[in-house]
């Protein structure tokens, strides 16, 4: 598999990211290389289930580390960013508010800490919009969007303790 990889990191097809100490090794298709393999997937009709999966696939990983306030697990999710905010969409896009609702509190943590307050703030506002004529939201994930948007409101983030809010929201 790494000799694949490395093949296409060395014919320019993917890039390799900085590594953050410690951490595993990364790497992306380039823009025009994705872009490409959407239109072959569009197609052939496979670019709904491809995105789904990989909506899943991204609300699974928020799921087992989102939560965790603690600065490795933000650091290791913020390269993960635009597929997070892609899986919200897709989510949303499809009807599926209540998943939309638990991957957003599951990141919430990752864009306080990240700084990413206006994503935080607009991604919350579609869903709550959402969440007013969806028949899938429990009242737990509506409290928890609703309190999550209330902290962004009232003050910085910032002013809190991250894992006092944390403990609050489990």
């Amino acid at each position: 598999m790494l000799d694949a990889i490395t093949s296409l990191v060395d014919v320019h097809l993917v890039d390799r990211e900085p590594v953050p100490r410690g951490g595993e090794p990364r790497f992306r298709l380039l823009p025009i290389v994705a872009a490409y393999g959407r239109e072959l997937l569009e197609a052939a009709g496979e670019d709904e289930a491809v995105r789904e999966r990989h909506a899943r696939a991204y609300a699974a990983l928020a799921r087992r580390v989102g939560r965790q306030a603690e600065t490795r697990v933000v650091e290791e999710l913020r390269p993960d960013r635009a597929d997070l905010h892609a899986a919200l969409g897709f989510l949303v896009d499809h009807g599926e508010v209540a998943a939309g609702l638990r991957l957003a509190a599951d990141i919430a943590l990752l864009w306080m800490r990240g700084g990413f307050y206006p994503f935080q703030r607009a991604w919350l506002d579609r869903l709550l919009a959402a969440a007013a004529t969806a028949s899938d939201v429990t009242p737990a994930e509506l409290g928890t969007a609703y309190l999550w948007r209330a902290l962004l409101a009232v003050e910085t983030p910032a002013e809190y303790g991250l894992p006092e809010v944390a403990r609050w929201l489990r």
